[in-house]
């Protein structure tokens, strides 16, 4: 199933074809494989505090994000390389590079699905 995200207030980040990994090898193969992310692409890992890129062939930015979906930090991520540590981070998104100047630290995010939010950032309505 596909999902859109976006800045909560509406301006920055848009992504408006998000895919969910929220289990063990949907995680593992990622990106893998890919030639490329598109600028309205996404990769919700759930989860997951931390990732790397290798067997990867372009560079990403990693989007931070805690329990609420907040941005908590992000980065841009080249190809063989491992992301930070990143304190307070529950879930990573993953996004081409270019959207790194999108995103603002502290945002918060929305996922949604045929017009159903999904604010807690585990499936649910935050209940």
């Amino acid at each position: 199933m596909k999902y859109c995200m976006r800045a909560g207030d509406d301006t920055g980040l848009f992504l408006e074809n998000v895919s969910i990994a929220d289990n063990f090898c949907a995680r593992f193969w990622g990106l893998m494989g890919r030639k490329q992310i598109g600028m309205e692409e996404g990769l919700f890992l759930k989860r997951v505090s931390c990732i790397h890129t290798c067997f990867m062939r372009f560079p990403i930015c990693a989007v931070y994000l805690d329990k609420n979906l907040c941005v908590v930090d992000k980065e841009v991520i080249r190809p063989w390389r491992c992301g930070k540590l990143c304190k307070g981070a529950a879930h990573v998104l993953e996004v081409h590079q270019e959207q790194w100047k999108n995103v603002r630290v502290s945002a918060k995010m929305v996922l949604e699905s045929r017009g159903q939010e999904m604010s807690d950032g585990n499936g649910g309505d935050g209940r």
